[in-house]
């Protein structure tokens, strides 16, 4: 999907920025967040308009930076394989600790 008809898709890096070229080439760089988003459907109930997905492969923990939402909107964990999911949340630009060999997926 195209950015610019209100859909996407980004990569990130746990430091929170996106992913780039040379991140993709780094055999090490295995822990990633991917963001997908449907502005078109932004405002509706019931509706996660963006999500986020977390996987950390790698037998360590890892920091990983969320990056910002709007309006300064915290990210609400809803699957996590380490911990039980449900009233935990996170601010954009804060940072969540991954267990290794996890999933999140927050909205």
């Amino acid at each position: 999907a195209s950015w610019r008809d209100g859909m996407g898709v980004a990569w990130y890096n746990p430091e929170g920025g996106e992913r780039h070229a040379e991140h993709w080439l780094d055999g090490s760089a295995t822990t990633l967040g991917v963001r997908l988003f449907r502005d078109d459907l932004k405002g509706q109930d019931g509706i996660w308009w963006e999500l986020m997905v977390l996987f950390n492969p790698r037998d360590n923990e890892v920091d990983f930076r969320m990056p910002e939402r709007a309006h300064k909107a915290s990210w609400a964990i809803e699957v996590h394989t380490h911990t039980e999911a449900g009233a935990h949340s996170i601010k954009g630009g804060g940072t969540i600790k991954l267990p290794p060999r996890c999933l999140v997926l927050l909205h």
